[in-house]
Order: structure tokens, then C-alpha cells, then sequence
């Protein structure tokens, strides 16, 4: 390795002043480094360190000189060489690296077993972008997040809450309207699922005995059992409530029930196209839907209401590998946060001033994964 720029010349030049090494070590190093001086200003030659112009006994004899320990078993050469070469990567630090490695490399093998399953497809891509912008409430679906879990709950029980306005719509029996009556004073004074079923069963239960017909009583008990599982979710007591106040919340219900069969069963959801078609045929009916769930102003048009379509068909289509890709993202997150504790030790130990190993010059393992879904993290993180 040459040794042949100013501070290390200085640096050899001072080691013969403090008497470390002697004139003609100095002149077989000189050689051996093809060291360069540059001349006094004078453009006299500094004999105590100038390079001669041909070649003296010291260089003819460099070859064994050099080689041999001048103290203990260490060479001339070898002494100065190891002045000037840069420190090894502490042992603690290099052990410490190769066991974050061998993390990486097993994260990185999961993290590739969990996206080789369906994650490269586009259409999930952007079912998982979409939700995450509701979730945090930015970009085009800012403030439909409220409209959209409504619509999930209707659109996932729709058949539920055609039951029960059907039900009401049909059978009006004195003992039934008892029956709708208790229920609807529940459902404006609990919202609690559990609390819901507790007081049906002390306040409706004992209506039942009063059915003359199994007919009624076979509906009634449907008709309470789709209560039941409407009120499981979230917002279906809020939605429950919604509906109620809805003038001809039969029909309407029928109209977007239908519509919800094509768009979560066929093509349709994901052909932008053709869905604004489909919405735009029943807007009226869409709008006063959305006007009861509170959807904002700005929002509650033609476009708004594809955009929630688009989404719950996506969401439809989808659903069972949103919670993989959850997990695939909790993955990522270990593997940064292994990353990271690696860059560190990397950035600690810069080639410019230390040895590094080979493995320092490496790219991560899993690296081009990461980067793959890198902007679904930041996202989350804005």
C-alpha cells in the first residue's frame, strides 16, 4: 500500500527528528514507499531527507533491510505500516453486527413467504392505500370515514336489515307493534350489544307467549334475531336508528340492496366506469342515504358516493387478506428497527477512518422488499 501523501511523510520526517528512526531507515523507506519531496523554496536539497538521483547502496540493499525486525519481531516496514493503517472494527461491535445479520436474514425470509401470497397484486395495493387515507382521515376520502363504516355494517347485514323493515313494513299485528315499539325505546337508550340483548330478553321475551299464530311468532323471532346481529357491530345500533327515521326506508333499501349485490359480487365494483353508471341510476336514492348517515356536503355527490362503492368492493374482495397485510407490515417494522441498529454500527465505523469488514459493504438482506412497501409505513407515520 503506498505511503506517499504529505502527513504521512511529515509524519515519517518527525519519527527520524525524535530519533525513532535513523537516517538511513528513513532513506530505505523513502525508497520502498516511492515517497515524493518537494524542494525548498531555495531549490537546495535537504540531504537529511531528499531523495537521491540514483539509486545508492541503501536502495540496492532496501530488499533484505526492510524485511528485517529492527526491535522485537516486527519489520521496519511492518511497524510504520501498522502506524498508518486504519483500526479494525472493534470485536464487540462485529459480533454484535453478525447477530442483527443472521435477525435480518430470518426476518427477510418471513417477510418473503408473506408477500409471495397475493400482496404484488395492484388491486389490493390500492384497496390497503385507500383504507389507510381513511383510517387517517386524509387525501380524497377525507371525512367519509364515518359514511363508510355505515355502509359496511349496512352493506355486510344488508339482508338483516331488509328482514327487519320488511318485517315491520309487513306484519303489523297488535302484539308485533308491541314488539317494534320496545325494541325501538332499547335501541334510543342503549347502544352496548350485550346490554341490547339483555334487555330484549326481559322486556320482549315474555311478548312472544301472546302469539296466536306460528307464523307470527316464527317472524317476530327472526325479527329479533336480525336485531341481534345488526347490533353486534359498532355502528349498527346508530345505523339501526338512522334507517327508522327514514321515509320509505323499505324501498330504499331494496334499491340499494340490489345495487350492493352487483357491486360486491361482480366486476362491476373495480370498473370505475361502469359502477358511476350503475350508482348514477339510483343517485336519489344514494344521496338521501348518505344525507341520513351525516356524509359531508363537499362529498355527497355522484363522485363521493362511487368512491365508497369503489371501496367497500374493494374491501369486499379483499377483506381476508387485510389482516395478513397488517402482519406483513408489523414485520417490516422489525426489520427496520434491525436495520436501523445496523446502520448505526455502520455509520459508527465510516471505511474513510476504519477497516470494515466485507459484510459492512453489503446491501441488508430483504432490502428491496422493504422498499417495495416502504411508502404504506410512511404513511402510517404522517
Amino acid at each position: 500500500m503506498p505511503i506517499n501523501n504529505a502527513p504521512q511523510l511529515e509524519r515519517l520526517l518527525s519519527l527520524v527528528k525524535e530519533g525513532q528512526l535513523t537516517q538511513e531507515e528513513f532513506g530505505v523507506l523513502q525508497a520502498h514507499f516511492d515517497l515524493k519531496i518537494t524542494p525548498t523554496p531555495q531549490g537546495t536539497t535537504n540531504q537529511a531527507t531528499a531523495a537521491p538521483e540514483s539509486p545508492s547502496t541503501e536502495e540496492k540493499t532496501a530488499d533484505s533491510f526492510w524485511k528485517k525486525p529492527i526491535f522485537g519481531n516486527k519489520s521496519l516496514v511492518e511497524k510504520v505500516t501498522n502506524y498508518f493503517a486504519k483500526p479494525a472494527v472493534p470485536p464487540y461491535s462485529l459480533d454484535r453486527y453478525g447477530q442483527l445479520w443472521k435477525q435480518l436474514e430470518t426476518k427477510a425470509i418471513t417477510l418473503q413467504g408473506l408477500e409471495n401470497r397475493k400482496f404484488g397484486n395492484q388491486e389490493f395495493l390500492d384497496f390497503f392505500r385507500i383504507r389507510i387515507l381513511i383510517d387517517l382521515n386524509m387525501g380524497t376520502f377525507k371525512n367519509l370515514k364515518n359514511t363508510i363504516d355505515l355502509f359496511e355494517v349496512m352493506l355486510f347485514s344488508l339482508e338483516s336489515f331488509v328482514l327487519i323493515n320488511e318485517t315491520e313494513f309487513l306484519y303489523r299485528s297488535p302484539t308485533q307493534l308491541k314488539v317494534y315499539e320496545a325494541i325501538a325505546d332499547i335501541l334510543d337508550h342503549h347502544t352496548d350489544s350485550t346490554e341490547i340483548v339483555l334487555e330484549m330478553k326481559a322486556r320482549v321475551t315474555p311478548f312472544l307467549k301472546e302469539f296466536k299464530t306460528d307464523e307470527g311468532l316464527r317472524v317476530t323471532k327472526n325479527y329479533i334475531l336480525a336485531i341481534k346481529e345488526v347490533s353486534r357491530y359498532k355502528s349498527g345500533v346508530k345505523l339501526l336508528n338512522i334507517l327508522r327515521n327514514l321515509k320509505s326506508r323499505y324501498s330504499l333499501l331494496l334499491s340499494t340492496f340490489k345495487l350492493a349485490q352487483e357491486v360486491l359480487t361482480q366486476p362491476i365494483g373495480t370498473d370505475l366506469e361502469v359502477l358511476e353508471q350503475r350508482v348514477s341510476e339510483i343517485e336519489e336514492t344514494v344521496y338521501t342515504l348518505c344525507s341520513a348517515m351525516g356524509m359531508p356536503r363537499n362529498q355527497n355527490n355522484l363522485l363521493g358516493h362511487v368512491k365508497v362503492f369503489h371501496f367497500l368492493a374493494l374491501n369486499y374482495r379483499n377483506k381476508n387478506a387485510g389482516a395478513e397485510f397488517k402482519a406483513l407490515l408489523g414485520d417490516l417494522r422489525k426489520w427496520e428497527q434491525i436495520a436501523g441498529e445496523l446502520q448505526t454500527i455502520k455509520d459508527t465505523y465510516p471505511p474513510n477512518d476504519y477497516d470494515v469488514p466485507d459484510i459492512f459493504k453489503q446491501d441488508f438482506p430483504g432490502l428491496p422488499l422493504y422498499q417495495k412497501y416502504q411508502r404504506f409505513l410512511n404513511i402510517r407515520k404522517a
